[in-house]
């Protein structure tokens, strides 16, 4: 039997799984706004699809000089969560921190 294209009813199949995300600046227009390119990548490190994010008006104006700042809002804005290397839930927000306990002294 020789190839064969047979039509057949719609029939879904389960969409591969995103494990990590390539975050890469294409285009840097200086006091105005960035476009990232965000390439979604599987288990094995196979590009399954690519998404744009625009940054412009106060979040741009607040990116500064860290661009850690970029990661997190490009991260937010397509609703993911970033993991540490042990695979647990990467932290966003500061550790508290607590007061040092002091002495009250009486004075006589």
């Amino acid at each position: 039997m020789s190839k064969q294209l047979v039509m057949i009813e719609p029939h879904s199949l389960t969409a591969p799984v995103v494990r990590s995300v390539e975050i890469e600046i294409m285009e840097l227009v200086l006091d105005s706004h960035v476009v990232v390119l965000v390439k979604y990548k599987g288990g094995n490190g196979n590009l399954l699809e690519n998404h744009i994010v625009r940054i412009e008006g106060d979040e741009y104006n607040a990116w500064g000089d860290d661009d850690n700042y970029i990661s997190n809002l490009v991260l937010t804005k397509l609703g993911l969560t970033e993991l540490n290397l042990d695979g647990s839930i990467q932290s966003t927000e500061e550790p508290a921190t607590e007061e040092p306990a002091t002495e009250e002294t009486k004075t006589e």
